[in-house]
C-alpha cells in the first residue's frame, strides 16, 4: 500500500512539474438570442456581435521566464477550430521578444470601441484600430486576422516599443514579397501623459503611413488622434483622419469617435463617420447606456443617403459574466445578421462570460 501511495505521489509531483506555468481558461464567450427583429420581414436568431455564430472559446498558455506557447480554440457553430493565437514566443534578451506562428502585437493599438460595438454591430460603426492599426495579417482590411509569420518586438529603453511584422504565411515566401508586406511600427509612452507612435504598412509596391498621438494627461480621459496616408498615387481616398475621446465622470462615462476619409477628386466620395455614447453605472451590478452612429458619403452630383444606427441597453453583472437586453435600430445599414433596410430594428438578449 505504501508503495502504491508513493508511486501516485511521484506521478503527481512529476505532472505538476511538467505543467508548471501552464494555464487553461475558457477565455472570451459571447452569445445573442434575438427573439424579434425586423429588416423588411419579422425574424429571430442567434449570433454574436460580428457574425452568426455565438463565440465559445478556450485558451491555453504555458511559459517559463524566457519561452512559452499560446493557443486559442473556438467552438463556434459546433465546430472546433483555431481562433486567433497559435504561436511560440522566446525572449533571448530582456529587451527582445520573438513570436513565431500566428499572433498579434496590440501594444500600440489605437481603438475607439464603446457601446453598440459589443452588441449587434451596425454596418457603419467605428471601433477597433481606429487611430492606429495593430500588427496583424490584414492591417489595411479590417485588422481582425492574426499575422502568419514572425513578429519581432524590441523594447530597448523604458517607454519605447518597436515592432516588425514579417508576413510569410505558413511555409515560405520570396524575400521580395516579405519586404513588400512588412509592417514596422514604433511608439514612445510617457505614463499618464501621452503616447506618440508611427508605422509603415507595406502594401505591394506602395504602402500606408499611419501616425497617432494619445493624450492621457487628464485623469480619466483619453484623447487619441491618428492619420493614415496612402502612398499609392492611384488611390482615390489617400488620406484619413480619425479620433477617439473618452471621459469618465464618477458613475458616468462618455465616448465619441469620428473618421473622415478625404477624396482625391470628384471621381470619389469623401467619407464621414461618427459615433457618440454614454454609459451609467447604476450600482449593484446594474448598468445602462445608449449610443448613436452616423455615416455618409459626399460626392459632387451624387446623392448618398446617410446611414444611422442607435441603441439603448441594460446590463446585469452575474458572477463572471453579464446578462443584458437592448433595443437597436438602423436606417440604411445592417445589424450583424439582420439586413439593411429603410428601418431595421432588433431586440437582442446578450449573455457573456469570462474565465
Amino acid at each position: 500500500m505504501k508503495k502504491i501511495v508513493g508511486t501516485i505521489a511521484a506521478i503527481a509531483l512529476a505532472a505538476s512539474s511538467a505543467f508548471a506555468g501552464a494555464n487553461l481558461g475558457m477565455g472570451f464567450n459571447r452569445g445573442f438570442f434575438t427573439p424579434f427583429a425586423w429588416d423588411g420581414a419579422a425574424k429571430a436568431g442567434i449570433s454574436t456581435s460580428w457574425g452568426a455564430e455565438p463565440r465559445v472559446g478556450v485558451s491555453f498558455s504555458a511559459a517559463s521566464e524566457d519561452v512559452g506557447v499560446v493557443a486559442d480554440a473556438k467552438f463556434d457553430g459546433g465546430a472546433v477550430a483555431v481562433n486567433d493565437n497559435a504561436y511560440i514566443w522566446v525572449k533571448p534578451a530582456s529587451w527582445l521578444k520573438v513570436q513565431i506562428g500566428q499572433s498579434f502585437d496590440d501594444t500600440l493599438r489605437g481603438n475607439g470601441c464603446f457601446g453598440s460595438w459589443d452588441w449587434l454591430r451596425p454596418g457603419n460603426i467605428l471601433g477597433e484600430d481606429l487611430t492606429f492599426v495593430r500588427v496583424c495579417e490584414n492591417p489595411l482590411a479590417g485588422a481582425y486576422a492574426p499575422l502568419q509569420g514572425a513578429i519581432v518586438m524590441v523594447d530597448p529603453i523604458e517607454g519605447l516599443h518597436v515592432t516588425a511584422g514579417l508576413r510569410t504565411g505558413y511555409g515560405s515566401d520570396a524575400w521580395e514579397n516579405l519586404a513588400k508586406k512588412i509592417q514596422v511600427q514604433a511608439g514612445y509612452t510617457i505614463p499618464d501623459v501621452l503616447q506618440i507612435k508611427a508605422q509603415w504598412i507595406g502594401n505591394g509596391d506602395n504602402g500606408v503611413i499611419n501616425a497617432a498621438v494619445a493624450l492621457k494627461a487628464v485623469e480619466g480621459m483619453t484623447l487619441d488622434v491618428g492619420a493614415f496616408i496612402n502612398t499609392d498615387s492611384a488611390n482615390t481616398n489617400p488620406v484619413s483622419i480619425a479620433a477617439f475621446w473618452g471621459m469618465g465622470f464618477d458613475a458616468v462615462s462618455v465616448n465619441v469617435n469620428a473618421k473622415v476619409t478625404l477624396a482625391k477628386d470628384d471621381t470619389a466620395a469623401t467619407k464621414v463617420a461618427a459615433g457618440a455614447g454614454i454609459g451609467v453605472d447604476l450600482g449593484n451590478g446594474l448598468s445602462c447606456g445608449a449610443d448613436v452612429r452616423y455615416s455618409q458619403d459626399f460626392q459632387k452630383d451624387v446623392n448618398n443617403d446617410p446611414k444611422i444606427a442607435f441603441a439603448a441597453w441594460l446590463d446585469k453583472g452575474i458572477a463572471n459574466g453579464t446578462l443584458g437586453v437592448a433595443v437597436q435600430g438602423a436606417m440604411k445599414t445592417d445589424l450583424t445578421t439582420f439586413d439593411a433596410s429603410d428601418f431595421t430594428v432588433a431586440v437582442p438578449v446578450r449573455v457573456q462570460c469570462f474565465f
